[in-house]
């Protein structure tokens, strides 16, 4: 377990009263405001340091994000792929992004950058201080997941004529939900001893809502997260969570809403267990995306049939062209490629999954599910804003999510990519850094596990192509063939990158004159040659033992696989239609 040091502070981020209040459609200002927008910081030292920084705003862009966490790796030295910059997503800031009928403030953007290297500063600055006193800054780092079921809902709700629930809609008229509400509350605490020195939490919901209207405020994500603070000692982050598709919807009182959640914390609190039982790892990545094109009549009238339903005339007007005036000003970027970041850290047994949006609830519960860690945290705004990433059904569904404009600029299969890529990451997080080169070697008796993980996560393609015992391989089936390769009735040679297989060649009916063979690389391996010399070493064997020849099957479709047999001298001999109705080749290599 590695030893771990951490620090918390806070910087007010100051605001002015003739500044543009950022989230709603059209502008406005507030005179007053309940409590100080902050960002807020927690580091991390461990086997590698960690920083993460919340702002009570809107949302970052990616240039201000990179100004800032290049700002922190200059002054603190920590790496910038290892800076989580997140907003909290209120709606009761000044606005930090141009959106719908404003632009961002710049002054306030400047302001917030600053305030946001000031707080991982004072983080830094704190650790420095405690050099020489361990109680005042070594920590444990505890996790917990609670659960709060009424402080958010799925918002996208099905209403009369097909439409989609966004704002102004009667609510006795919504028919039901279109997609999943996330109501997972993930908390991560930093204990020294005797006391808790801060933490973060995460939710998915939009931060709207203060205890009083008309005045800038955190929000009520960022109001408990203060509560937190005065219960218990120490800054807490919140971090918002796959949030695209919820909000919330009770109609209880804000301070109501906020001891609710403030109970599910507590009560999460209560059950923290450690959680740096492993690395400290950060990986930053860029992701292309599209500005999708669109169909300017049909976008115009999806907006003006939903503003003229559900909103008095003189909202409707103001809407219709504040949308208008959007897709005016995206139109001649329609087609433009753009990169924004994908980023996740693994400290010990959770993973933080970075996303750049307003990610859709049931995009991030499918990275939650088929992440391989332990516990897997979405946190959405981190490192840029894109806008809404909606999932395929959303695009199909409609609503205000999906209009084009500023908030929306993705094409569809955008959401399904990054849930991809995203995996991807996990996958090389929790395999940790790995050599550059594969070795070939014999498979062991002791190679069970390392086999069938390997087999599990090929991808839907490889394991199409390559059935050595079915689609599926299990562990009793694993078990069994490296018993059988151990006693001579199969040869199998592996590739082995540290203690991870990533390719496995064989010869099946080893004991007969013409073996049959296979040939499978893990995807992030192909194109490097393995392929090839897993096939090389296992002709070079057969020929050893004195083979008469090798025979293959191939699906066609598989061009290249085609092209390397052929180059190794293998010819057809056949060709049939598989179980699967796949059409095959059959090839042979005399010896």
């Amino acid at each position: 377990m590695p030893t771990l040091k951490a620090a918390a502070a806070t910087a007010e981020i100051a605001a002015d009263s003739d500044m543009i209040i950022g989230g709603s459609i059209l502008p406005f200002t507030c005179m007053d405001q309940e409590a100080p927008l902050r960002a807020s910081a927690l580091l991390l030292l461990a086997d590698a340091p960690v920083c993460l920084v919340s702002c009570d705003v809107l949302a970052l862009g990616r240039d201000l994000c990179d100004e800032a966490a290049r700002r922190i790796t200059a002054s603190c030295g920590i790496p910038f792929e290892n800076i989580l910059l997140a907003a909290t997503h209120t709606h009761h800031a000044p606005s930090t992004m141009t959106v719908h009928a404003y632009r961002r403030d710049e002054e306030f953007c400047r302001r917030t950058v600053e305030a946001t290297v000031r707080a991982a500063e004072e983080a830094y600055r704190k650790l420095q201080e405690a050099e020489g006193k361990p109680n005042e800054c070594e920590a444990e780092l505890l996790f917990a997941c609670g659960i709060e079921m009424t402080t958010g809902q799925n918002s996208r709700w099905l209403l009369p004529e097909g439409q989609i629930a966004w704002d102004g809609h009667d609510r006795a008229q919504m028919i039901r939900p279109t997609g999943p509400h996330d109501p997972a509350l993930p908390l991560l605490a930093l204990r020294h001893p005797g006391r808790i020195a801060g933490g973060l939490f995460v939710y998915a919901s939009h931060n709207i809502g203060a205890l009083r209207p008309g005045v800038r405020s955190p929000g009520l994500f960022g109001l408990a997260a203060r509560e937190l603070e005065v219960r218990h000692g120490g800054p807490f982050l919140f971090l918002p969570g796959a949030f695209g598709s919820s909000h919330r919807l009770d109609s209880a009182p804000p301070a109501e809403a906020i001891s609710r959640l403030i109970e599910a914390l507590e009560d999460a609190m209560a059950r923290l267990e450690p959680a740096l039982t492993g690395p400290v790892l950060c990986l930053k990545r860029p992701f292309s995306y599209t500005v999708r094109p669109w169909d300017e009549e049909a976008e115009n009238e999806a907006v003006s049939r939903y503003c003229r339903k559900w909103f008095d005339a003189e909202r409707a007007a103001s809407t219709i062209r504040a949308f208008t005036g959007m897709r005016a000003a995206i139109q001649p970027h329609a087609g433009e490629s753009r990169e924004t970041w994908l980023q996740v850290m693994r400290l010990g047994e959770v993973a933080i999954v970075g996303i750049p949006g307003e990610m859709f609830a049931s995009l991030g519960l499918e990275i939650r599910r088929r992440s391989p860690f332990r516990h897997t945290v979405v946190v959405g705004l981190a490192n840029d804003e894109i806008g809404y990433i909606p999932d395929r059904k959303g695009y199909r569904d409609g609503g205000y999510q999906t209009w084009a404009g500023f908030h929306s600029l993705l094409e569809p299969g955008t959401g399904e990519r990054m849930v991809e890529a995203a995996l991807k990451m996990l996958e090389e997080a929790m395999r940790g850094p790995q050599p550059e080169e594969a070795v070939s070697d014999r498979l062991r008796s002791s190679d069970a596990e390392a086999l069938q993980t390997f087999y599990n996560h090929l991808g839907s393609r490889a394991r199409w192509l390559f059935r050595p015992l079915g689609w599926n391989v299990c562990y009793p089936d694993c078990l069994q063939l490296c018993r059988d390769a151990a006693e001579g009735r199969r040869l199998d040679i592996v590739l082995r990158a540290g203690d991870l297989i990533v390719g496995w060649g064989l010869l099946v009916n080893w004991q007969n004159p013409v073996p049959h063979l296979g040939v499978c690389v893990a995807d992030d391996w192909c194109g490097k040659g393995y392929g090839r010399r897993l096939m090389e070493e296992l002709i070079d064997a057969a020929r050893e033992a004195r083979k008469e020849a090798i025979e293959l099957i191939h699906v066609k479709d598989n061009i290249p696989a085609g092209t390397l047999y052929r180059k190794l001298g293998f010819q057809e001999t056949g060709e049939h239609i598989g179980p699967d109705g796949n059409d095959y080749w059959e090839m042979r290599l005399a010896l």
